[in-house]
């Protein structure tokens, strides 16, 4: 009879997995892998993915031609109990270049995760696209707890004052 390791012990595994990939980047590719192995890994593993968003510019590797937040925001609201494993979010807002909607779907993306802790934006936005940015995430219905900016002075200063009171690392260039 071949021995059963408790689900403790797989839990453990998966786990490392994440925490020794943290370092450098997390090993997403590794937990998607984990997250397909069998039934009993599938919820541990995606706790672990979908703990923090990555700046959505990976590529999926399957030959995938819409933008990878698109992929990512489709995900999501496929399966809505992934949105509440997500508590930190890395946000680029630009000026939409190839994709001309991709920011907007950054933020749809942000609405949809209730238990965001985190926000990270890296910005380089004006005009128009910062007005409606803003008005986006003031109207969102979570209260972070961290904020981390970096972009030209007038855009970190009017997302800054979206929450004031909250700690806050911004960078100007």
């Amino acid at each position: 009879m071949v021995p059963v390791l408790p689900l403790d012990i797989h839990t453990l595994v998966i786990e490392w997995v994440y925490k020794a990939s943290q370092y450098t980047a997390v090993d997403h590719r590794t937990l998607r892998i984990c997250a397909l192995v069998c039934r009993a890994w599938t919820s541990i593993a995606q706790r672990l993915l979908f703990r923090t968003l990555p700046y959505p510019d990976f590529s999926d590797g399957h030959g995938d031609t819409s933008p990878p937040v698109l992929s990512l925001l489709r995900t999501i609201r496929a399966s809505p109990r992934l949105a509440e494993h997500v508590t930190a979010v890395n946000l680029k807002l630009c000026r939409p270049r190839v994709y001309p909607s991709d920011g907007v779907n950054r933020v749809a993306l942000l609405e949809l995760c209730p238990n965001v802790k985190c926000i990270n934006i890296l910005g380089d936005i004006w005009g128009d696209t910062l007005d409606a940015y803003e008005a986006r995430l003031r109207a969102l219905p979570i209260l972070p707890t961290f904020l981390s900016i970096k972009g030209w002075y007038t855009e970190v200063a009017r997302i800054v004052h979206i929450w004031p009171s909250l700690p806050s690392r911004w960078t100007c260039f």
